[in-house]
């Protein structure tokens, strides 16, 4: 085993404790992330969707309980998602690991209010339906 060898698998191993050592904050990110997304994608759904109104039991029901649904689905899924690309990422060889962590890291940043926005809209049609 050559030096470069050695040095990419002690980079590797480092990388993957300093990954796991942030395991807590990296769920409450993601949950906060997924809570805020839902609260603003709420506020300008009731504002722009005709017949919604912000004081109705439509909204009490999508931004009470729905907070609670979007951060454990949402951020859950999302923390769970980033980890196993995280795992698929560190399996690679530089320098496409980094170039397949940065690209997941922005589709997953970019589709996932977009699937937040998808499920609300569709939820608040069928609860004003």
């Amino acid at each position: 085993m050559n030096s470069f060898e050695e040095h990419s698998l002690a980079t590797v191993a480092e990388l993957e404790v300093s990954v796991r050592g942030r395991d807590e904050e990296n769920r409450s990110v993601d949950s906060k992330f997924a809570v805020g997304m839902w609260c603003i994608i709420g506020l300008y759904l009731f504002a722009t969707m005709d017949g919604a109104r912000f004081l109705s039991w439509q909204a009490a029901v999508y931004f009470v309980p729905g907070l609670y649904l979007a951060s454990l689905v949402f951020g859950l899924g999302s923390y769970l998602l980033k980890q196993r690309l995280q795992q698929t990422a560190l399996r690679m060889s530089p320098p496409w690991n980094g170039i397949f962590a940065g690209g997941a890291g922005l589709v997953l940043f970019v589709g996932e209010p977009v699937v937040m926005y998808l499920a609300a809209e569709r939820l608040l049609r069928w609860a004003f339906s």
